[in-house]
């Protein structure tokens, strides 16, 4: 597997363990292809949660060798699991350990050239669009 597939799976590993679905068709699918071999496959059935399956793929698939990434990714459309396809190829998640997630109220107001969305929250953010085009403008509180 090439460095830029490894990447994409490293950075979206916390993604993958909380959205990947090791179902019966995807591991069908990787042993079609011999990304999984039948010992494998033993071994992630006989894992008790989903997401000790989840860790145990993620971390056998870039050690299958160089077409393994791509096997994985049509694998992932095959079971219907496009939407971690598109993620992984897009990248856009990144697992950052200092980050905390905010729970935001949103309103939608109307504005001139648009809909704004206001969220209220320790950060402002607003959501505008005009046309074709997505502002974000975010706007940090000096007060709590």
């Amino acid at each position: 597997m090439n460095e830029e597939d490894r990447r994409k799976i490293n950075s979206n590993r916390v993604y993958l363990l909380r959205n990947l679905d090791v179902s019966i068709v995807l591991l069908a699918c990787l042993r079609s292809c011999k990304v999984l071999l039948q010992d494998h496959e033993d071994q992630i059935n006989l894992l008790p949660t989903n997401a000790k399956r989840c860790a145990f793929l993620v971390d056998l698939i870039p050690k299958r060798g160089p077409e393994a990434f791509q096997h994985f990714m049509d694998a992932l459309e095959e079971s219907g699991q496009g939407h971690i396809r598109n993620q992984l190829i897009e990248g856009g998640y990144q697992a950052d350990r200092n980050a905390s997630l905010i729970r935001l109220k949103v309103d939608v107001r109307k504005s001139r050239g648009g809909q704004t969305f206001c969220c209220e929250g320790r950060v402002e953010n607003y959501l505008t669009f005009e046309g074709p085009h997505v502002y974000l403008n975010i706007k940090t509180k000096t007060n709590p």
